[in-house]
């Protein structure tokens, strides 16, 4: 972790505003997690934080180090073998992904360290807690389900802010049925609405290798509310065996991209030691760590806020096909987001910054019904609430990743209660996201109202036939290279899998 962490800007959330997820919870939602590794106990990592004196090697009948001692783990359920809570000192991994996992979100560092530079192997948040669902690999989706309902039904108790899965089923194949309707995507939906930040991952069906790289992201990353996770590598150039969309239902996935290659983490089969693993299951719990950071500086953040500031604060990306060996551009129609980055690449200080400055007492909304196409120019109208009279507040707008535009007060008494902007024309078609918020200074700043809306103008409409029949060669062509090839291995992989693949690299 110690070379993504950096590449990715978690250390100066860190350092800066002295964040490390100190309060949050991360439900980890896989093949469990072993509790006794060092680098998943507390901050310092020493596991015998609540007695005077370690016990005694020697002695034949130690006094019993009590449960909650190092509360690393402070909850395990197991939906796979016993379909019980138990108790967290028995928190354990039946393969190796889930601890490997539990590290990069949450990791504290301890055990062994990086031989060429002495670092330690640190997660994104080592300052959070963790909880233990194990519900892969010896069991099917039906177990995933029953530990995602039971997250649901224990979050106030163990006060869960975050469930992060890097499950999938594997099919190699082009998807007709990816639209979120599973039982099993409508179970992450359901963790989401019941309050918990959800990140799942994209998938690893060799996004990169063939024209059939497109429509390749399947359930549950294929669910509508939780923030589906696509894998970069550490140069930030989106990994070759991210999955992509779009889903059968034409929405665009994944939502962000953070780093997924050559991750450092805790190895479970050692309870010191780390492995490196690649996959969009390890950059699913970067982006959770993120998230914890975020929750620690604003415990009241919703599902819905934080998906809407990593759409509007996401730094924008676009493929490129030269550096992709399948020139997969799956987004021939769209703008922001796309289906390769989502809405780009993961921000985190400005995502933590944003988070720690959400205002409930401003309010902006945008009224759809008045965007309208002028040529090339879109006239957009909303209203605003809790700005005090006369003050040096204002409304912004922004489209994509283009800068936020002030709009114009079309109030009587100066406190943005209506407000418009005509925006700049555009040159682009296809799907989009247009933002507004209502800004007062850098620490009150409403939450983010975000309309996604296709743009329309005499460009999209010259290209509109070249553009449906673009796809559909595409569409065509990946099917006739790739699915016949593999339909035996397609029937065989079509299982649940874990999201990751080793790699020897550090």
């Amino acid at each position: 972790m110690h070379q993504s962490v950096p590449n990715m800007g978690v250390d100066v959330v860190w350092n800066d505003l002295g964040l490390d997820g100190t309060g949050a919870v991360i439900a980890v939602l896989d093949t469990g997690v072993r509790g006794d590794h060092e680098g998943l106990n507390d901050m310092d990592d020493d596991p015998f934080t609540c007695i005077d004196e370690p016990p005694d090697p020697l002695d034949p009948n130690p006094e019993p180090i009590p449960a909650d001692c190092d509360p690393k783990i402070i909850a395990f359920f197991d939906a796979v073998f016993t379909d019980q809570e138990l108790d967290p000192s028995e928190s354990y991994d039946s393969g190796t992904h889930g601890t490997h996992v539990a590290g990069i979100a949450a990791g504290s560092g301890g055990g062994q360290v990086d031989p060429t530079t002495g670092e330690k192997y640190v997660g994104a948040a080592p300052g959070a807690w963790l909880i233990n669902i194990l519900a892969c690999c010896d069991g099917d989706i039906e177990d995933i389900m029953q530990g995602a309902q039971w997250a649901i039904d224990n979050k106030e108790k163990y006060g869960i802010n975050i469930l992060t899965s890097s499950l999938g089923e594997q099919q190699f194949e082009i998807h007709v049925d990816n639209d979120g309707s599973s039982a099993w995507s409508r179970q992450m939906d359901a963790v989401v609405e019941a309050g918990i930040i959800t990140t799942l991952s994209a998938g690893n069906e060799f996004g990169g290798a063939t024209f059939a790289g497109c429509n390749t992201i399947d359930s549950p990353g294929d669910a509508a509310l939780p923030v589906t996770v696509a894998s970069l590598d550490k140069d930030l150039g989106l990994a070759i065996y991210s999955s992509r969309g779009y889903t059968s239902d034409l929405r665009v996935k994944p939502d962000v991209a953070t780093i997924g290659s050559s991750i450092m983490a805790p190895d479970a089969a050692t309870n010191d030691g780390y492995t490196s693993k690649s996959g969009t299951s390890m950059a699913t719990p970067l982006m959770a760590g993120i998230a914890a950071l975020m929750v620690q500086a604003n415990p009241d953040i919703t599902p819905s806020e934080f998906k809407d500031i990593i759409a509007a604060y996401s730094i924008e990306r676009e493929i490129v096909l030269l550096d992709d060996p399948g020139f997969n551009d799956c987004s021939v129609a769209e703008t922001r987001p796309d289906n390769e980055f989502g809405y780009g690449q993961a921000d985190p200080i400005v995502f933590v910054e944003v988070a720690g400055s959400i205002d409930r007492s401003l309010n902006v909304t945008m009224d759809i019904d008045t965007l309208q196409v002028i040529q090339n120019q879109s006239q957009i109208t909303g209203i605003a609430s809790g700005l005090p009279s006369g003050s040096e507040g204002r409304v912004e707008v922004r489209v994509g990743g283009a800068e936020w535009s002030e709009a114009k007060d079309e109030s009587d008494d100066g406190d943005w209660t209506s407000w418009s902007i005509v925006l700049e024309p555009h040159n682009n078609s296809g799907n989009t996201t247009i933002f507004a918020r209502l800004y007062l200074d850098d620490d009150h700043i409403s939450p983010i109202d975000a309309k996604r809306v296709i743009l329309i103008d005499e460009v999209a409409t010259n290209q509109e036939k070249g553009l449906n029949e673009k796809s559909l060669l595409i569409v065509l062509f990946g099917s006739l290279i790739f699915l016949v090839p593999v339909i035996g291995v397609a029937i065989y992989f079509n299982r649940i899998s874990i999201w990751s693949a080793t790699s020897d690299e550090d």
